[in-house]
Parts: structure tokens; C-alpha cells; sequence
């Protein structure tokens, strides 16, 4: 999968984007792995794992972030790691599949590249407070290029 970097300043502006204009498929939420409950899991453990389809997904980001499908709230982050003076934010990134076998690119990229199929799905992922946060998209969702992290191969997106 190739991946593209969000500014961590449009953060909620680009999940609100992708919520008001692409359909989202799939929820996953787990926490990065160490010790919870007294027991080491490498991988961590799930905390959310919700299909998306014909169901209401929304949610707010004040003080906290919350997630909800319907009327339930599903996850609540109180954002203690949350620094918005690191710039590196939300990711995307794009599942294309060519020749029955996933596209794996290098440094770098164009999203728009003519010579790679559309993608399957957009997923935007964050970590937040140790949670690994997972929202998959159908499709591509779209993004323009804002600047340089690491020219030639890093760069800076916003949702569109």
C-alpha cells in the first residue's frame, strides 16, 4: 500500500471531508500492543471492529474524540498525546490491486499516476493516544499535494 501524509493542523477537517464526501466501509480501532490488563499482547487489543455499510457514522472532536455509529458511541479518546505541534497527522493510504496481486510502491509517489489502477479502497489511519485508529473508504479518496516534508520523496497532502 502507498501512503500519503496529512498536516496534523487539518486533521479534523480532513476526517470531516472524508465523512461528508466518500463512503466509509469499516471502522478499526486496537491499542499498539505492550501491557493491558496485566498481559503483553504484541499486536494489542481491538477495541473496534464495526462494518460501516447502511449505517450512520459520525464524529465530534472538541475536547475529546468520539466515534459513532447511529446513536451509540463506540470510541471515546480524551487526546493526552494529542500535540498539534507535530506536524504528521492522519495518513491515507490507497489499496490497488494489479493483476490479482496488491501494488507495493517505493519512496514517493503520485496518487494520480496514469500507469496504476484506481484504487480499491482509501484508508486513513492515526494514531491517537495509543490507539491505532483505521477508517477505510470505497474507492479513492481524493488529495492535493500542499508541500515538501522530505523533498523528493515525502510530502504533505490535504483531502479534497
Amino acid at each position: 500500500m502507498e501512503q500519503y501524509y496529512l498536516f496534523k493542523k487539518m486533521d479534523k477537517e480532513n476526517l470531516r471531508l472524508c465523512l461528508d464526501n466518500y463512503v466509509a466501509e469499516r471502522i478499526y480501532i486496537r491499542d499498539c500492543g505492550g501491557y493491558t490488563d496485566g498481559e503483553y499482547r504484541i499486536r494489542g487489543k481491538s477495541k473496534v471492529d464495526e462494518s460501516l455499510i447502511d449505517k450512520v457514522f459520525d464524529f465530534s472532536w472538541n475536547d475529546s474524540l468520539k466515534f459513532f455509529i447511529g446513536d451509540k458511541e463506540v470510541y471515546c479518546s480524551e487526546l493526552n498525546d494529542y500535540n498539534l505541534k507535530d506536524e504528521s497527522g492522519f495518513t491515507l493510504a490507497y489499496e490497488r490491486i494489479k493483476d490479482g496481486r496488491l501494488v507495493m510502491l517505493g519512496k514517493g509517489g503520485d496518487p494520480y499516476d496514469v500507469n496504476l489502477p484506481e484504487p480499491n479502497n482509501s484508508t486513513l489511519r492515526q494514531i491517537i493516544d495509543g490507539d491505532l485508529i483505521e477508517i477505510t473508504f470505497k474507492g479513492r479518496v481524493n488529495l492535493e499535494f500542499i508541500s515538501w516534508l522530505q523533498k523528493p520523496y515525502w510530502g504533505y497532502w490535504k483531502v479534497i
